[in-house]
């Protein structure tokens, strides 16, 4: 699972790349959220909560952050069709 991890990782660093030139930071990630609920929907909030006391305080630099989250399903070939949506 580490390197498709590493392959989404990598397709959303080139989208924050693009997306700063909007005046903001996106930031992404894919997880199991259905396949593990227990342990990843506070994770999720925590995500949410920090981009949100982020941008309160005036974002990154001036630039707001905007998180994204995929579901995998537990499932490799849905965590690369995730990273290129």
């Amino acid at each position: 699972m580490t390197k498709w991890l590493a392959l989404a990782v990598a397709s959303l660093a080139v989208a924050t790349s693009a997306a700063s030139a909007q005046g903001h930071y996106t930031i992404g990630e894919i997880n199991s959220y259905k396949a593990q609920p227990a342990f990843l929907e506070p994770y999720k909030k925590g995500m949410e909560l920090a981009v949100e006391q982020v941008n309160a305080q005036g974002g990154i630099n001036g630039r707001t952050l905007v998180l994204i989250t995929r579901d995998d399903n537990a499932n490799p070939g849905e965590t690369v069709r995730a990273a290129k949506s």
